[in-house]
C-alpha cells in the first residue's frame, strides 16, 4: 500500500478569499478622480481564455465604483487552475474602492461569502488583479486585466471543461496540455472521494479499493510519460501535474523523476509546484531508506495519519516556508 499524502487543494480562484489587503483604501485629495481610470469593462484572462469580466461604473464619490462581475459557472477553479464551465452567471459588486492607480474589488457569492481581489493598472488600458487573503505561504499570481469593449461578455461553452494555468502580468503562459490536466484531475478526484469515505469502508473494500487505484495509477503513469517523453509538454502547469502522477509511482526512480518534474516546473515559473518539489524528494527518501527532511510524508496507522521518521535538522523553517511546507513546529 502506497504512502497517502494530502494534497492542499486551494478555494476557487474567481470566488476566492483575499491574502492581507494589498493596498490600504483610506482616501485623500491626491486620490480625486482616480475612479475615471477604473471606469469600464475589464477582462481578466487565464492563458489568453477570457475567464471573468469586470464592468465598473462611477459611484458616490470619485474614489468609489459599483459594477458587476461576470464569471463562469457549472465548477468554480481552484487557486492553482482555473475549470471554464458551462454558462456565465452575473453578481453585483458589492465593493470596488481605489487609489489613483491601484483598486480593491469585492464581491458578496450567493451563499454570502466575500471574495475580493486587488490590483493596479500598468497602462491605461491594462493591469493586473491578484486574489487577497490566500494562506500565508501562499502568494497570488498577477492575472492579467485588459479593458475591453463594454459589450464584451463571455461566451457561453458547451463540451469538455477547459482546465486552465495562469497568466501572469505581461506575460502570456504557455498553454498548458489539455490530456494532462485530465489525467491530473482523475488522479485527484479519485483520491479526494476515497478520503471523504475512507471511514465509512470496510478493510475488504480499502483493499480493493488500492488494487484498482494501483491500476489506474500504473495507466496514468505510462500514458504521462509517454506525454514527456514525445514533448507534449510545454508549461510549467503540465510539468507540475506529471509530477504528482510520478508521486503515485511505486519505485524510488518515480519518485525521483516526480521531483525532477517538479523542479522543471518551478524553473518555468510555475511557483505553486514549490510544495510538491519538497514532497517528492521526501517520500524518494523514504523509499530508498532514509528519513525525510521536510516532514511531508504521513503513513496511514490503524486509521490515523502519523508522519514518517523526519531528520529534522537538515534543512530549516525559513528553507521549509519556502517551499511551502509547514514549519516543524505545526506538522
Amino acid at each position: 500500500m502506497r504512502v497517502k499524502v494530502t494534497i492542499f487543494r486551494i478555494l476557487a480562484f474567481r470566488i476566492l478569499a483575499l491574502t492581507a489587503l494589498l493596498f490600504p483604501m483610506s482616501v485623500n485629495a491626491s486620490d480625486t478622480g482616480c475612479s475615471d481610470k477604473w471606469v469600464g469593462t475589464w477582462q481578466l484572462s487565464a492563458e489568453g481564455q477570457p475567464v471573468e469580466i469586470f464592468t465598473l461604473k462611477p459611484g458616490t464619490n470619485s474614489a468609489e465604483l459599483t459594477g458587476q462581475y461576470i464569471f463562469y459557472s457549472g465548477g468554480f477553479p481552484t487557486f492553482f487552475e482555473t475549470v471554464v464551465t458551462s454558462k456565465s452567471r452575473e453578481i453585483a459588486l458589492s465593493k470596488a474602492t481605489c487609489i489613483n492607480d491601484k483598486i480593491t474589488v469585492e464581491i458578496v457569492d450567493p451563499d454570502g461569502d466575500k471574495h475580493s481581489w486587488s490590483g493596479q493598472l500598468g497602462s491605461p488600458d491594462s493591469g493586473w488583479l491578484m486574489i487577497d487573503e490566500l494562506p500565508a505561504q501562499y502568494v497570488s499570481p498577477k492575472y492579467l486585466l485588459r479593458k475591453v469593449p463594454p459589450e464584451t461578455r463571455l461566451v457561453p461553452r458547451d463540451g469538455k471543461n477547459l482546465t486552465l494555468s495562469h497568466d501572469l502580468w505581461q506575460q502570456e503562459t504557455i498553454p498548458s496540455n489539455q490530456e494532462m490536466a485530465e489525467i491530473f484531475a482523475a488522479d485527484q478526484a479519485v483520491r479526494l472521494e476515497y478520503e471523504k469515505q475512507r471511514e465509512a469502508k470496510t478493510e475488504q473494500e480499502k483493499q480493493a479499493f488500492f488494487e484498482h487505484l494501483e491500476r489506474e495509477d500504473d495507466a496514468r503513469l505510462a500514458r504521462t510519460t509517454e506525454l514527456i517523453e514525445s514533448g507534449q509538454l510545454k508549461a510549467g502547469v503540465d510539468y507540475y501535474r506529471a509530477a504528482f502522477i510520478f508521486q503515485h509511482g511505486e519505485k524510488p526512480e518515480d519518485y525521483l523523476r516526480a521531483h525532477h518534474l517538479a523542479v522543471i516546473a518551478l524553473s518555468l515559473g510555475y511557483k505553486q509546484a514549490s510544495w510538491i518539489s519538497a514532497a517528492t524528494l521526501d517520500r524518494y527518501l523514504l523509499k530508498i531508506g532514509r528519513n525525510q527532511i521536510y516532514g511531508t510524508q504521513y503513513l496511514d496507522k490503524d486509521g490515523t495519519y502519523q508522519q514518517s521518521d523526519m531528520d529534522k535538522g537538515v534543512v530549516s523553517d525559513a528553507e521549509r516556508r519556502l517551499l511551502s511546507v509547514p514549519v516543524v513546529a505545526d506538522q
